[in-house]
């Protein structure tokens, strides 16, 4: 799936979220029903994107809590990544970890 098709799936998801919040409040139900019915479907979208993409020989670190997925709130502080590993197999993570250093201030 190229990036376009990625990002057209989620703008259909989060469109199919906004249709969820209108039904719920439009069937007489409170604003934080409306808020409980999109937090079940961001979970339940979720796992089934997580699943959907798994493969556990090539693991990839695919979105599980974030914008779209509305755990939490949608802050750019809490967008996690999760990935489908086999137990039995070993993986070697790579990168660099970025520290923050603190500056100080001259005279």
């Amino acid at each position: 799936m190229t990036q376009t098709g990625w990002t057209e799936c989620l703008e259909d998801l989060r469109d199919m979220a906004d249709r969820l919040t209108e039904r719920v409040l439009a069937a007489g139900n409170s604003t934080r029903e409306a808020d409980l019915a999109l937090k079940m479907f961001g979970a339940t979208m979720g796992a089934c994107l997580t699943h959907l993409w798994a493969d556990p020989d090539h693991p990839a670190f695919l979105p599980s809590v974030g914008y779209y997925q509305m755990y939490g709130s949608p802050n750019p502080d809490t967008v996690y990544r999760t990935a489908l590993i086999d137990g039995s197999g070993e993986y070697l993570i790579a990168g660099r970890r970025l520290v923050k250093v603190k500056s100080q201030k001259s005279d």
